[in-house]
Order: C-alpha cells, then structure tokens, then sequence
C-alpha cells in the first residue's frame, strides 16, 4: 500500500484518487522470474512503482511477469539497449543498471545530481533523464552532466529520434524538445495537453499520454497536426512506448495497446500491474533497410539516396562500390563519380544497435 511519504517521494500528481480505487496489487517476492532468455525475443518493459519492481512481459502479451526485477527504489521509468536495462530510481535519484536477464543489477549505477529522477531514455552513446532538468552521462555512466538541458516545467517521460529529444512538461501541459546536442531548446513545441506524463517518437509520429483526460495524443514528428485524442478510453495514462507495429502505454494496473493508426484499442492488454507508471518496448530483432528513392544526374557524375528503416531512432552505415562501410545519414550525395557502373548498399542499425544483415542496395550507371 501507498503511503502519504510515499507518494511524495514519487512527485505524484492526482494519483491518490486513482490508487486508492485498489490499483495496489500484492505481488510474490521471489528471484526473477524465468520467462525466456532476453536474446531470443523481444519484450515490453514496465516500472511498477506501486511494489518497487520492473514487469516484463513477450510483445504479444504473453509471459507476463510482474516481479521479474524487485527491491528497486520507487522506480519511475525503463529503458533498454542491446546489453542492459535501466530505471529511475524516483526516490534516490540514481539511475540503476542490470543485464536483460536481471542479473547484475546496480541500484546506484549513475547519481544524477537531482532529488528525483522521473524520465528515462538512452541511445547508443548517451543516457538522458529527467528531474528539475534533463541531465546526460555517457552510456558506461561516465561525464554525468545533470543540466544538459534546463528551462524545464515538471519534465517526466523522455524521447529520441535521429535528431531531436522530446520531454513531457507535466507542469505546462506542453510537450517539449531540442537538438539531440541540447541545442536550440523549444519548451512548448507541442502546447495543448493535458497533464502528461510520457511521450513516444518513431519515424513519422510523436505520442503523448494526457493523464488528465484519458487519452492519448499525437503529431506528426515537425508538430503539425495535432491530434489530443487521437485514442480514448485509457485510464490515466503514464508511460508510453512506439515499436513498428503497435503503440503501449500504461494504465496503472494494466498496460494497453493499439495498431499505430489508433484502431484495435486494447485497455487490458497486459493485468495485474500496480502502480504502473514507465515503460519501454525492446526488439532485439534487427530493422529492414528501405531505399526510399535514388536520383542520378549523369551530366554532373551525381547520385542521391533517400532511406529509412522500419524501426525508429535508427542510424545507418553506407558503401560505395564494394569500400567499407561508414557512418551516413539520409540523404547520402556522391559527387564526382567516375563513368560507368556502380552499386551503393546502406544498413540500418536500431537504438540498440542491432544491425539489418541484408542491406539494402542499388545499382545504377553514370
């Protein structure tokens, strides 16, 4: 149960109401539970704030497991790369750290510099939480930087794509962002909602749950088109996260989920959460590269590629003719090309840097 020292802790807004309506659930305080080696699948991840534990279930519901992480620190917030899960440790403001199995866990793997720490979201280089600020450390934890980005209003759930994050301003009912290097910071870039708590971001769209209405928002990724209840009948909804295929978000004791154009609705997806407020979806299973369009100019020996991925917040790798591979982004421009036939071949490698083994290529002549 929730006590009133508690909820304080946790910098809780309007959720008395809501947990006193019996969202508290005893669970068994066992080891983890054993649902299937984390390398094989891909997983839904939530923060059970209500018994300091982290739920992880498989992507189609199933296996569910409320306790497969405990003894946490009221726990607001998850996030998975390739090798490790974190969490946002409300009541220390740490940052803790386990491997995919839940073994190794570290309560205390980063000290933010803040009394709490709500949001949490991390890339291949970089883990980015929120408090009185959004702070940044290196992905090993080193050069903690607790004001990477300040002006924000009650900032909680965090988002990245290739070039910008997204934070939740609870305070100012706004969604807000910047550059991923913490330039040119727009505090209101989304202004309408309604108390929110998280956000989701993925190639075309950005999410929001607004907990006062019950429902969930969305724009397209340059905040045009916005939409604050674009799916209804959630019931306070926290913690939101984006796969290629379906949007999840939390309910407090259960997690919901719908098809990425709103249809198929399902408040029940996942039961038996308490005081569920973060989460975050992880697929170990690599992206698909897509060529979006090849242009080629054969009086000035130029070519243009347009690409994508079909998981968010990927990066990509190109080559050119055979020569290694190297960092590039879309659109890639080779000038200067000498006469004859050519082939250029891209990757994509997801936020957990998961590699597409099958590029996707184009052969074109000059």
């Amino acid at each position: 149960m929730y006590s009133r020292r508690r909820l304080a802790r946790s910098d809780r807004r309007g959720v008395r109401n809501s947990l006193r309506l019996g969202l508290a659930l005893a669970i068994s305080l066992t080891a983890f539970a054993a649902i299937g080696p984390a390398s094989v699948g891909a997983y839904l991840y939530w923060a059970n704030d209500g018994t300091d534990s982290i739920g992880r279930a498989n992507l189609n519901g199933s296996g569910a497991s409320q306790s497969f992480m405990i003894g946490l620190d009221s726990p607001l917030d998850v996030a998975v790369d390739a090798t490790h899960i974190y969490w946002a440790n409300n009541a220390t403001g740490k940052i803790g750290r386990a491997k995919l199995d839940g073994t190794g866990k570290n309560r205390s793997f980063i000290t933010t510099g803040s009394s709490v720490v709500r949001g949490l979201t991390v890339d291949a280089g970089h883990i980015y939480w929120s408090g009185s600020s959004i702070g940044r450390a290196n992905i090993d934890g080193s050069s903690v930087d607790p004001t990477f980005i300040t002006g924000v209003a009650g900032a909680y759930g965090l988002a990245l794509d290739a070039g910008h994050i997204y934070w939740a301003n609870h305070s100012t009912d706004t969604i807000g962002r910047a550059n991923i290097n913490g330039s040119t910071v727009s505090p209101s870039f989304i202004t309408g909602a309604a108390s929110p708590y998280g956000v989701a971001v993925d190639d075309l769209h950005l999410y929001w749950t607004n907990f006062g209405t019950s429902k969930i928002g969305r724009a397209l990724v340059d905040g045009d088109v916005v939409d604050q209840a674009f799916i209804g009948g959630a019931r306070s909804p926290w913690g939101i996260a984006v796969d290629a295929g379906h949007l999840y978000w939390t309910n407090f004791s259960t997690i919901g989920r719908a098809k990425l154009d709103g249809s198929g609705s399902d408040q029940e997806f996942i039961g038996g959460a308490s005081g569920v407020t973060g989460m975050a979806v992880d697929s170990l299973l690599p992206p698909s590269t897509k060529l979006k369009s090849v242009a080629v100019n054969h009086a000035k020996r130029k070519a243009s590629f347009r690409f994508g991925s079909s998981q968010p917040r990927s990066r990509f790798i190109c080559s050119l003719d055979g020569k290694a591979f190297t960092a590039c982004a879309s659109p890639k421009v080779y000038k200067h090309l000498r006469k004859g036939r050519h082939t250029f071949k891209v990757k994509a490698r997801n936020s957990q840097r998961a590699l597409d083994p099958s590029p996707a290529t184009k052969s074109f002549r000059i």
